[in-house]
């Protein structure tokens, strides 16, 4: 329950434009939850936002890698990976994981 609290925070500091408040409580949902996806997208996006492309692209392998440990499924696993990667890839100006996206995309839609 503290880790989710600690997410809600996070996006209150995050749609505010409180950055630093933002990453402290993302910091604290993180080690209470690390392979939370809704977590390390939010945090990957902040950190493409504010032009730390180094530090989202390690949020972002982080969360493919947490999406690794999932079968294809119409889920969240696979459901933020197709639309955090081609957000991130507009605000960069770099599309080089379209695959994952497509693959992603067709986990989450492919399904009855």
């Amino acid at each position: 329950m503290l880790g989710w609290a600690e997410w809600l925070n996070a996006e209150v500091a995050f749609l505010g434009g409180d950055w630093e408040e933002m990453r402290r409580h993302s910091d604290r949902a993180l080690s209470l939850m690390p392979s939370a996806m809704h977590i390390l997208a939010q945090r990957a996006h902040l950190e493409c936002e504010l032009g730390d492309f180094g530090e989202a692209e390690k949020y972002l392998d982080r969360l493919l890698e947490v999406q690794h440990l999932f079968s294809p499924a119409p889920s969240l696993e696979f459901a933020i990976p197709a639309i955090l990667i081609p957000v991130m890839g507009r605000i960069i100006s770099q599309f080089d994981r379209l695959d994952t996206v497509s693959q992603s995309a067709e986990a989450v839609l492919g399904s009855p």
